[in-house]
């Protein structure tokens, strides 16, 4: 059997109209859900970023005390309510990856070919 034969009868076999409805629901692209995707990421990156971006909106806040209970304090991961709220996590996320990159390559002195 040549390969555009196999090809062909694993299209056929894949391209359903089940198949295709159910990846986009699992992807969470209709119906729209965006909490697919966000609840997907691990829950320290997203409290980083939300805590990097309210720190860039609010002046600093003063050192709470620390728990006693010895329990993780609570994770609150919300979905970004408007575009400015996205914008603003999309630059948190690329300063801090950028100053990641930064630190971790020093002070570029010289150029190379």
């Amino acid at each position: 059997m040549m390969f555009l034969e196999i090809l062909r009868e694993a299209r056929i076999t894949a391209l359903k109209k089940y198949n295709i409805r159910r990846s986009w629901e699992k992807t969470g692209l209709f119906p729209f859900n965006p909490e697919v995707v966000i609840g997907s990421l691990p829950a320290v990156i997203l409290q980083r970023e939300k805590e990097e971006a309210q720190a860039m909106a609010l002046p600093p806040k003063p050192p709470s005390r620390p728990t006693t209970s010895g329990s993780p304090a609570h994770l609150d991961i919300s979905t970004p309510a408007d575009v400015n709220s996205v914008d603003i996590i999309i630059n948190v996320s690329f300063k801090a990856i950028f100053n990641n990159f930064r630190n971790m390559l020093g002070t570029v002195t010289t150029i190379q070919d």
